[in-house]
């Protein structure tokens, strides 16, 4: 029956983790790139320019939330397979800590591939007036959804792993 509490409280958790990242992953980027945000995520959420860091947060938080619901409740669904709740809350935070970790690595693999990657330049509309940066936000924020998802395989991965080691301890 606590079996209930502990996943909602850990899939809220990992949804506030998510949002948290997504934030401060968003308010980086956005030093290097405000025309990113301004030109274009502040269009698709409907935020006026003038809001800058305020508005940072807002996308940030609006295009983390569904990734992160996603996230945190595959994680903590899976959890479920220990045997013992605190076997349960360790693997699946540990878990939320390999997904976070999966994309922080993806996301430095989208700031090297945007560093070196300017094939769509001239894509680009005239608009946009540091393209370098721009392309290199946008790369950054591609690689980092990415590792979202693949962090969160990584992290069921593991809890399976964690479930194996137990059952031949006892």
């Amino acid at each position: 029956m606590i079996r209930l509490p502990l996943t909602l409280t850990l899939i809220f958790a990992g949804f506030i983790a998510a949002c948290v990242y997504g934030i401060l992953h968003d308010q980086i980027t956005y030093c290097i790139s405000e025309e990113f945000y301004t030109k274009i995520r502040f269009a698709q959420n409907e935020i006026p320019q003038s809001e800058s860091w305020w508005g940072v947060t807002k996308v940030a938080v609006l295009n983390t939330w569904k990734i992160g619901l996603i996230i945190s409740f595959t994680l903590s669904c899976t959890g479920l397979i220990h045997p013992t709740n605190r076997a349960f809350v360790k693997y699946t935070i540990q878990a939320f800590f390999i997904s976070m970790g999966v994309a922080a690595i993806l996301t430095t693999l989208g700031y090297v591939n945007g560093i070196y990657n300017h094939n769509a330049l001239e894509k680009l509309p005239n608009t946009i007036i540091n393209k370098n940066d721009f392309l290199l936000v946008q790369s950054i924020h591609n690689f980092t959804y990415i590792g979202g998802l693949i962090g969160m395989f990584v992290g069921i991965y593991w809890q399976f792993y964690k479930r194996k080691l137990t059952k031949t301890e006892f």
